[in-house]
């Protein structure tokens, strides 16, 4: 490979990093800590010339929605120093998204992504069948407790919720590259497996991102054709029935949210009703901290406070806490306040508006971004903590590839400046795809 095909595929293979070291733990901020580095280099060499970049600017704008509560969380925190740790860490995405705001720029870098992104999955599928149908994956990990984890680990419920938050970068690139019976089976494959993972917040999401296809059908042709229509009820009918009637788990995980959700089930065996009791202590904290909130993370600290004394966590051997509210904008409430709250709505707002607004080529290429962060953002669902490192990255690695596939290619040149033998300032270099621009 010459060294220009390189720079091309060089920030690609960076961002598709993110996606493979997810599985390991803290690995997965060895690229994240690179891109941010890259990201700081750009700053530091190409200054002014950022400022005239639309695709940055709303990037930018995104992040300083969402980070301003955080930081502003901080004088009224429950744990000071566990919150600024929080909103010092997230300037590591920032600089990371810029980086791929500047370096994944045009039709090109996004297929290159998408492709290996959908190659990934696909081995995560096949890894997933494997597990089920032989016991352990291709790493010798058991499903635990009757869940499929793959190549996540053992006692690692994120996959399922992973898979279906990420199913889009798949679905998107069968569909517009492989006969529609490929992507049929893959579809249902990957149902199977989601409901199969146990996870229910998992099962909502993946219904959150078939209802947005959908939506997105009827959008284009002012109603979702029968045929598609019938085919997807029927795979999602068939993928559920089978897991219900063959999976413990799934049949249990049903049963108890129904029960939950009925009222028929005591607090202290049932996980859905655990739900009420978190979130019972969480309007409290609202209550007392409405402006904003307990700090960023630092719900977990004053759940001992807000909470019933016969609550069934504190009951446990030994006792626990609710680390986080596992619902999205009672999270963000309580630990950002109604400022918090603005802010998620407002960035939200200004990400969708984005999208409207783009040329049709760029909505073309933002489409798996957009439809994977209208499932990872619904909020009729329990969530993983949003300010925690692991849903954190992932959400920010789609808000920046989905800044990235609305920019122009390529980059803008820096403007002049006068002074010394140099006339115009330097670009690329270092991080950067190349003194030509980004690609």
């Amino acid at each position: 490979m010459n060294r220009a095909r390189a720079r091309e595929w060089a920030p690609v293979g960076l961002a598709f990093a993110c996606l493979v070291l997810l599985p390991f733990g803290r690995l997965v901020e060895i690229p994240v800590i690179a891109m941010a580095l890259c990201g700081a280099w750009l700053l530091l060499t190409r200054r002014v010339g950022l400022l005239r970049d639309p695709a940055l600017r709303l990037f930018a704008l995104v992040f300083l929605l969402a980070w301003v509560p955080m930081l502003l969380s901080l004088p009224d925190a429950l744990n000071p120093a566990k919150t600024l740790e929080v909103v010092i860490n997230h300037l590591r995405f920032l600089l990371g998204g810029i980086f791929l705001v500047l370096a994944l720029r045009g039709a090109t870098a996004h297929a290159r992504l998408l492709r290996l992104c959908a190659w990934l999955m696909m081995l995560w599928l096949a890894d997933a069948v494997y597990q089920y149908v032989v016991g352990v994956d291709v790493f010798g990990y058991e499903a635990w407790p009757g869940r499929l984890g793959a190549m996540f680990g053992p006692g690692n419920s994120k996959f399922g919720l992973t898979l279906a938050t990420l199913s889009p970068l798949l679905w998107e690139y069968l569909r517009r590259t492989a006969p529609r019976w490929l992507l049929a089976a893959v579809v249902a494959t990957t149902l199977a497996v989601i409901v199969l993972g146990g996870a229910r917040s998992a099962w909502v999401l993946a219904a959150a991102i078939v209802a947005s296809y959908a939506a997105l059908a009827w959008i284009r042709a002012g109603r979702v054709p029968p045929r598609v229509f019938g085919a997807a009820a029927l795979a999602v009918l068939v993928v559920c029935a089978g897991a219900y009637h063959f999976s413990g788990t799934v049949s249990r995980g049903i049963d108890d949210a129904f029960a939950g959700l009925t009222g028929r089930a005591q607090a202290t065996s049932n996980s859905v009703a655990h739900r009420f009791v978190i979130w019972r202590a969480a309007w409290r904290s609202i209550q007392d901290n409405p402006v904003n909130g307990v700090g960023a993370r630092g719900f977990r600290y004053g759940y001992t406070t807000y909470t019933d004394a016969d609550d069934p966590f504190l009951r446990m051997d030994p006792p626990q806490v609710a680390t986080h509210t596992h619902q999205l904008l009672i999270e963000v409430t309580a630990e950002t306040g109604v400022i918090g709250l603005a802010g998620l709505l407002a960035y939200l707002y200004v990400l969708a508006r984005a999208g409207a607004r783009s040329p049709r080529d760029a909505q073309h290429r933002m489409l798996p971004y957009a439809i994977a962060l209208a499932g990872a953002y619904f909020p009729i669902n329990s969530h993983l903590a949003l300010y925690s490192a692991y849903w954190s990255q992932i959400l920010w690695w789609l808000i920046a590839l989905y800044c990235a596939a609305a920019a122009r290619s390529p980059y803008p040149p820096a403007p002049a400046v006068s002074g010394g033998s140099r006339d115009r300032v330097r670009h690329g270099g270092g991080c950067s795809a190349g003194r030509r621009g980004p690609v």
